[in-house]
């Protein structure tokens, strides 16, 4: 029976060490083995044994009775029969104890596996990063982070920071065991209101899909508005919200129009002299395209004058910015002349060109960032700019969770649009660049980036 049983034992052991060779290539037995001989002078050589011992990871340390006899993987040659005790050694790694039972004319083997006795590791995350965290009621650091030896049992975790809502979570730790943890941060809300001079100024949100309300609840972080009115100038505010409802004001400056000596005075003339018309319409509209528009473009922060709006405007239809992004497209353009001359014929044919256009207008999805990652975003639309592209930040959402897109165009025609996505498949080796028709749902103008 017992020898039945020894083997089973074997036939165990050398597929476990057949597994291991074949996984691991950790040794070869021919190759690497090494004879270490205990035996006494006037034994008989017949009723000795041997032994091979091989560990995971390869290069223990073997000590054998007390005497070092080598580093694994090793044979031990011409034991005495009976019982042999074994130790292994390896920095990083507990001492293993083994004893093994030698016998007359046959060769043992001891595989064991060290990595089975290290103490588990946890690699806690969260979302979002750099919140404080706790296991079993002790302060241990900041997320993320990789803790090791982790003992045995059961734990529990807590994850805080400020804005959000706490996390909780608990797991079982066993050794040699990597335990990942994420703790999704519920976020708390706060109302946020921004008040205007003139009252009646129009705000927006431009990193968000929502419409702004005054006391409207949003997440903590940095929110980005634009505030407009006629007859002022814009401005773009930003809000950072942290712990606390948010409240300020905002004053927006009016655009001031000087008016000439020539046209300050009524001119008198005898009554029998009339002054042309068309000369005085000329010295108006001279007055109306040199001042009448001071307000400052955040793109490039240069005055425009009508007559450079309108020609931008026309290059924008040509080269892919209908809509997008924000004071730099054919729409906003041609929305600033209305609000200086709301009867310009040229500027409402060509609004209403650009709106004709959008409706069946086509934009490229190159890439898509988280909002904390907006840097790294407003990189890659520097490289679409650099291809001599129309690009720009589309604020979305993904499972409830706010990112932007790197778009490029919005093309009136697919031909265009085409043509610019095989320009940046070429140049960045992207081949996950997504064509898209235009729809209202994606854009709201005014809320570029």
């Amino acid at each position: 029976m017992h020898h039945k049983a020894s083997k089973t034992w074997m036939v165990i052991l050398s597929s476990f060490l057949l597994w291991s060779f074949n996984n691991f290539n950790s040794f070869s037995i021919v190759a690497n083995a090494q004879a270490f001989a205990i035996y006494s002078d006037d034994a008989d050589q017949n009723s000795f044994g041997s032994l091979f011992v091989a560990t995971y990871p390869k290069g223990a340390k073997i000590i054998v009775n007390g005497k070092v006899a080598g580093l694994t993987p090793l044979r031990l040659d011409s034991l005495e029969s009976g019982s042999l005790s074994i130790s292994l050694e390896k920095a990083g790694y507990p001492v293993r104890n083994e004893v093994v039972d030698i016998q007359e004319g046959r060769e043992q083997k001891l595989l064991i596996t060290l990595i089975d006795s290290i103490p588990a590791v946890l690699d806690i995350r969260s979302l979002p990063d750099r919140a404080e965290w706790w296991i079993d009621g002790k302060i241990k650091g900041v997320t993320p982070q990789l803790l090791d030896k982790i003992p045995d049992g059961h734990h529990q975790i807590l994850v805080r920071k400020p804005g959000y809502h706490e996390w909780t979570g608990s797991f079982e730790a066993e050794k040699g065991q990597l335990i990942q943890i994420l703790a999704k941060l519920k976020a708390k809300k706060y109302s946020v209101t921004v008040l205007t001079e003139p009252e009646q100024a129009d705000v927006q949100i431009l990193n968000g899909q929502d419409s702004y309300t005054p006391g409207m609840l949003m997440e903590p972080g940095q929110h980005l508005f634009w505030i407009s009115a006629p007859g002022y100038e814009p401005t773009k505010g930003r809000v950072t919200l942290k712990d606390r409802d948010w409240v300020g004001l905002v004053r927006l400056k009016k655009i001031s129009i000087p008016t000439p000596k020539s046209l300050a005075k009524k001119p008198t003339y005898k009554k029998s002299y009339k002054k042309p018309v068309d000369k005085i319409q000329k010295q108006k509209d001279e007055v109306v395209n040199k001042f009448a528009f001071k307000a400052v473009d955040p793109a490039d922060g240069e005055a425009k004058t009508i007559a450079g709006l309108l020609a931008g405007a026309a290059d924008d239809i040509k080269n892919g910015r209908l809509l997008s992004p924000l004071m730099d497209n054919a729409r906003d353009k041609y929305q600033q002349i209305l609000v200086l001359d709301p009867k310009h014929p040229l500027a409402t044919k060509g609004l209403q060109q650009v709106n004709r256009l959008a409706k069946s207008a086509y934009l490229n999805f190159v890439r898509i960032f988280p909002v904390a990652r907006k840097d790294r975003a407003e990189r890659f639309l520097g490289r679409i700019n650099s291809l001599g592209l129309p690009g720009f930040l589309l604020p979305t959402t993904v499972k409830g969770e706010p990112y932007f897109r790197v778009c490029a165009g919005l093309f009136p025609d697919r031909k265009k649009a085409v043509i610019a996505l095989r320009k940046i498949q070429d140049s960045f080796g992207l081949n996950d660049v997504v064509l898209r028709r235009y729809r209202s749902s994606l854009y709201k103008p005014g809320s570029g980036s």
